[in-house]
C-alpha cells in the first residue's frame, strides 16, 4: 500500500488557493459594471391630449328656443375663453377647450320676454363634448290694481286676493290711493291667467265687488279696476231743502164779535190811524222763473208773499170801516154816537 506523497498534495493546496484568489479579486471588478435595464428599452410614447369642448342649448320656461342668447366662458383665473350667440334653433357651442373647469355665464337674451340664467360652473374632461342646457326664465308682467267704491273715490286699506290657474295665491293691500302694484310670475310665452279679487274691505268689512281674470304675458303692463258697491260715498251727502215758514193768519178786526149785529164801540187801533195810500203800498216784487233745490229761495218768496198779503188785508179792512163810518148816521169821525133810545145803551 502506497501513500500518497507529500510534495504532490501541497501543490494541489497551492493550486487551488490561487484559483480561490483569482476568483476573489475578479467579483468587486463585475459588481461595479452597470448592467443595461431590460424596462428602460420597453417604455411606452407619450399619449396626445385631445381637447374637449361644450355643446350649449338654451330655452324657455315652456321649452321653446331663445335664439340671440349670448355667452361668455372664462377659466379659473378669469381669462376669457370663448364667446358665442345662440341660433334660431337656441343652439351653440364651445369647441376646442382644454381639460379643466370653466365658468358659464349670460350677458344677454335677445329678447325682452325672457331674463338671463343664473351662472354655472362646467366640468371639461379632457376629449369630452359636455351637454349644458340653459333655461332663460319669462320676464314677469307687471299689475296695476285700483279698488274705488260706488263714487268712483279710491278706498284704501282693502285687502286684494291675487290667485293664478294653479292654485298659488298671494294678498296685496291697497294704499292712501286705492291702488296695489304686484309682479306676476309667467311660466308660458302665451301668457298665465290670474283671478283677482277683493278678500275684504277697509277694518275687515265684507268685501262685494267682482272679481277680475286678467291674462299675465311676459313683460306685460296690466292696470284693472275694483268697485266695492257697499262702501259708502266719501262726499257729504245733498243739503234736505228746508220747509219755509207758514203764513201768519191775519186777524180781522171785523170778524169781531159783535152785540146785537152792530160792531163794539171800543175803535181798533187801525180804525183810529190813518188809512194807508193804495198807491203806496209796495208793489212784491216776481218770484224767480226757478227755485234753487236748497229752498233758500223759496222762503225769502213765501215770507215776501206773506207781508203782501197783510198790506192787502189792512187796506181792505181800513176801506171797510171808512164806507161804515160813511154810510150810516150817527157816525162822525170814526166815533159812533148811540141814542139814548138804543137798547145797548138803555139801563
Amino acid at each position: 500500500m502506497h501513500r500518497p506523497r507529500p510534495l504532490v498534495l501541497r501543490s494541489g493546496a497551492l493550486a487551488l488557493t490561487a484559483t480561490v484568489l483569482a476568483f476573489l479579486g475578479q467579483a468587486p471588478a463585475s459588481a461595479t459594471t452597470p448592467t443595461p435595464s431590460t424596462s428602460a428599452s420597453h417604455s411606452p410614447a407619450p399619449r396626445a391630449v385631445v381637447p374637449g369642448g361644450i355643446g350649449l342649448r338654451v330655452t324657455a320656461t315652456d321649452g321653446t328656443p331663445v335664439s340671440g342668447a349670448a355667452f361668455t366662458l372664462t377659466d379659473l383665473a378669469g381669462t376669457t375663453s370663448a364667446t358665442a350667440i345662440t341660433g334660431p334653433d337656441g343652439i351653440l357651442a364651445f369647441p376646442e377647450l382644454p381639460a379643466g373647469v370653466y365658468h358659464l355665464r349670460q350677458t344677454a337674451t335677445g329678447s325682452a320676454t325672457v331674463q338671463p340664467a343664473p351662472d354655472r360652473d362646467v366640468v371639461v374632461p379632457d376629449g369630452v363634448t359636455v351637454p349644458v342646457t340653459v333655461t332663460d326664465p319669462f320676464t314677469p308682467a307687471s299689475l296695476t290694481v285700483h279698488l274705488t267704491d260706488r263714487a268712483h273715490q279710491p278706498v284704501p286699506g282693502a285687502a286684494i286676493a291675487i290667485t293664478s290657474s294653479t292654485g298659488k295665491a298671494f294678498t296685496l293691500t291697497t294704499g292712501p290711493s286705492g291702488s296695489a302694484q304686484a309682479s306676476l310670475p309667467v311660466t308660458a310665452r302665451t301668457g298665465t291667467t290670474y283671478t283677482v279679487t277683493e278678500r275684504s274691505g277697509p277694518h275687515g268689512a265684507p268685501a262685494h265687488s267682482k272679481p277680475i281674470i286678467v291674462r299675465a304675458e311676459p313683460a306685460g303692463l296690466i292696470a284693472i279696476t275694483l268697485t266695492d258697491t257697499t262702501t259708502p260715498p266719501t262726499t257729504p251727502p245733498a243739503t234736505t231743502p228746508t220747509t219755509g215758514p207758514t203764513t201768519p193768519a191775519s186777524t180781522d178786526p171785523a170778524a169781531a164779535p159783535v152785540s146785537g149785529g152792530r160792531p163794539t164801540t171800543r175803535p181798533s187801533a187801525s180804525a183810529a190811524g190813518p188809512s194807508p195810500s193804495t198807491s203806496s203800498t209796495p208793489t212784491a216784487s216776481a218770484p224767480r222763473a226757478q227755485l234753487a233745490h236748497t229752498g233758500a229761495d223759496g222762503t225769502t218768496w213765501l215770507a215776501g208773499t206773506a207781508g203782501l198779503l197783510m198790506i192787502i188785508g189792512a187796506g181792505a179792512l181800513s176801506g171797510v170801516r171808512y164806507r161804515r163810518s160813511h154810510d150810516k148816521p150817527g157816525k162822525e169821525n170814526g166815533i159812533v154816537r148811540l141814542s139814548p133810545n138804543d137798547p145797548e145803551t138803555a139801563p
